[in-house]
């Protein structure tokens, strides 16, 4: 999988795990370790995700017979110079208005003795059908948008802002989408859809996932330099010792304080993630096979990094129950 480095410079959220990491070894009497470069992985490149072309079974040369059908223009279209080259969420509209029209012209053709015409019509729905939630995974998920959303940013800067993201509402009126089409519910609205889609562009997917493998990452390292530190001997020999204020003030300070605050607002953003996860699992069978590869580690990384705070906590508690900050019978 191909992994983005983290910049040289760290950003602010960067600095204050970096920090706290400083002072708390510094405490505990643990030696400094270097600035470790973080590594993040990177959403599947374009060509990994392209669908095969899918063969039409209505030939060229039958469009003159279906001319009376509203399918004619929809088939004319497609195969258009311009239909030829469409975007995704295009060829996307194409199939869902082929879907919707389809059966009123196999009526008609019925009507006027086309068996054999109306009999391709109904094989080439079926197929359609079959094919639909990868067609349906090009237009919303395989456009280049959704890679822009999971685009992993230089900087966090202040991030998560205290504002609300359009994304949200677009991905959750895409999933509303999806799953009315896989419903044979083939209806839409092109310049909603469009909408939508733009709008996931500035989504925060990015600086998301970075946060919490930055916190993941940070605090676990804290995690096992603290397990060994236990290893060598007692950090405390009694509440009264003089290291016990020390440490008190930082993990209330830089801990408790600065770094707790931005884990929750993290743990709140990552509940946003669940309508993009519901588009996913609407078109699992439809997906890309490097793309499932990339969701899976991907979920896998942030269930485990969320997880860090309270395993932090917990890892601190042998050592603040030594210095006599934390009743021994004191848990989560």
């Amino acid at each position: 999988m191909t992994l983005v480095i983290s910049a040289c410079t760290a950003d602010p959220p960067e600095e204050r795990l970096l920090d706290y990491e400083t002072r708390l070894f510094r405490t505990l009497e643990i030696t400094a370790q270097e600035k470790p470069t973080t590594q993040y992985m990177r959403f599947p490149s374009q060509p990994t995700l392209l669908a095969d072309n899918i063969r039409e079974t209505i030939d060229i040369l039958d469009l003159w017979s279906i001319r009376e059908c509203a399918l004619h223009g929809v088939l004319a279209q497609k195969n258009s110079a311009l239909g030829r080259v469409a975007q995704p969420s295009t060829r996307m509209f194409y199939a869902l208005e082929f879907l919707r029209l389809a059966p009123q012209c196999i009526q008609q053709l019925q009507s006027e003795g086309k068996e054999d015409l109306a009999a391709i019509l109904s094989e080439a729905i079926a197929s359609k059908e079959a094919q639909l939630p990868k067609i349906i995974w090009q237009g919303v998920l395989g456009g280049g948008e959704y890679e822009r959303y999971w685009k992993i940013p230089q900087q966090l800067g202040d991030y998560p802002e205290a504002e609300n993201y359009g994304s949200d509402t677009a991905l959750a009126a895409l999933a509303d989408d999806v799953e009315r089409w896989l419903d044979k519910d083939y209806r839409y609205q092109s310049s909603e859809v469009e909408g939508n889609l733009q709008k996931i562009l500035a989504g925060d997917g990015g600086a998301l996932y970075k946060s919490i493998v930055l916190q993941g990452f940070y605090l676990g390292r804290i995690d096992t330099a603290l397990k060994e530190r236990l290893q060598t001997g007692r950090v405390c020999r009694s509440g009264k010792d003089a290291r016990a204020n020390i440490l008190d003030t930082v993990v209330r300070k830089y801990f408790v304080g600065t770094i707790q605050p931005w884990s929750v607002q993290i743990q709140a953003r990552a509940f946003q993630l669940d309508a993009a996860r519901e588009i996913e699992d609407l078109l699992a069978a439809g997906q890309p096979e490097a793309f499932g590869v990339w969701r899976e580690k991907r979920d896998r990384v942030i269930t485990e990094a969320l997880q860090a705070p309270r395993h932090h906590v917990q890892s601190l508690l042998p050592i603040m129950r030594q210095c006599g900050l934390a009743p021994e019978d004191q848990a989560l």
